[in-house]
């Protein structure tokens, strides 16, 4: 079976052929278009490309309609409420699954990365927004509509204090007028982590997860360093003990491994 899969992100897009066992090529790496016109050209140029293909999985920023049909929010403005997977299936005529990016990010990590062996994964994303899901048994866990634990409010001054808007690459970009990797003070960093301790103990409490997978660019150094965050976490979380914090294995490509095992998943 040749499957194409799709990864696509606010800030990059992602795709390799594979076969359900492993990639055919090296993943290609391209801008995400704001528009999502844009991206229908990318899609027609592709299929040129790659030819025929029997399935087709695409991973994308934000959370999805009740059908998997279209994204209802996210990063991708210009994208929402358009008619993602019909319009894919006309391009490529074949199958498409759509399903948010993060989950097929926690699936890949699940099954090929730093949570093989763990029954209960939740998997977070810090990159210019933030993402995650919660895997059971291999299984994106059901849901109604998706995780997106990146919009979870953890304070309250003046306003509500949501996760993503105080550790994300976007967020931080905005605050300090320079790229994340060029911020070098800390103290910043010390900061971050631990308001993502903090989202952490929630997702603790709620998903009771066996492990969390920590992943995304802004754990680069510099960065937020994961040590920090685990001391944090056991520091704050006092119900319970403190889940296992491991960083992702996969990189940038989680979402890609994760589609190879959304697309044998859809043939059982």
């Amino acid at each position: 079976m040749n499957i194409l899969i799709f990864d696509i992100g606010a800030s990059q897009t992602r795709y390799v052929m594979s076969n359900g066992r492993r990639f055919l090529n090296p993943p290609v790496i391209m801008k995400t278009p704001r528009s999502y016109n844009r991206m229908k050209t990318s899609w027609k140029k592709i299929r040129a490309h790659v030819g025929n293909v029997d399935r087709v999985v695409m991973g994308a920023a934000g959370p999805l309609d009740g059908r998997h049909a279209t994204l209802i929010g996210g990063n991708l403005p210009n994208w929402v409420h358009q008619s993602m997977r019909r319009d894919a299936e006309k391009i490529f005529r074949t199958r498409v699954i759509l399903r948010n990016d993060a989950e097929l990010g926690g699936l890949g990590e699940a099954r090929y990365g730093a949570g093989q062996g763990y029954n209960v994964v939740a998997f977070l994303t810090v990159s210019t927004g933030v993402g995650g899901a919660k895997i059971v048994g291999g299984n994106i866990d059901v849901s109604a509509r998706g995780f997106e634990p990146g919009r979870q409010i953890i304070g309250f001054r003046k306003r509500p204090l949501i996760l993503e808007e105080l550790i994300s690459g976007k967020a931080l970009k905005q605050k300090f007028h320079k790229y994340p990797w060029k911020i070098t003070d800390q103290k910043v960093w010390q900061e971050t982590a631990h308001w993502l301790a903090l989202g952490l103990v929630n997702l603790s409490v709620l998903w009771s997860p066996d492990v969390i997978v920590l992943g995304g660019p802004m754990f680069k150094r510099p960065g937020i360093r994961i040590a920090e965050v685990r001391a944090e976490l056991k520091k704050l979380l006092k119900i319970m003990p403190a889940p296992k914090i491991l960083p992702a294995q996969l990189g940038d490509f989680c979402g890609l491994y994760g589609g190879m095992v959304a697309a044998k998943k859809s043939r059982s």
